[in-house]
């Protein structure tokens, strides 16, 4: 089992939920249906700049609800 699939588990998808710092990786993205306010340092566009010069795939990046 992936640690996604141990995490995603034990959440109600029919929920809402709060992911903190998901950076460039998040557990439960909206685009699959999950009702989930993202907290991040940064916006969207702001992650993506960060991440792609490095050679990361920004096409996981989720839209950030609140920033820090």
């Amino acid at each position: 089992m992936t640690r996604e699939e141990i995490i995603l588990k034990h959440i109600k998808r029919n929920g809402r939920g709060l992911e903190i710092g998901l950076d460039c990786a998040p557990i439960a993205p909206k685009k699959r249906g999950l009702h989930v306010h993202v907290l991040d340092h940064c916006d969207k566009n702001a992650l993506i700049e960060k991440y792609r010069p490095h050679g990361i795939n920004v096409d996981h990046i989720d839209w950030v609800s609140q920033r820090l």
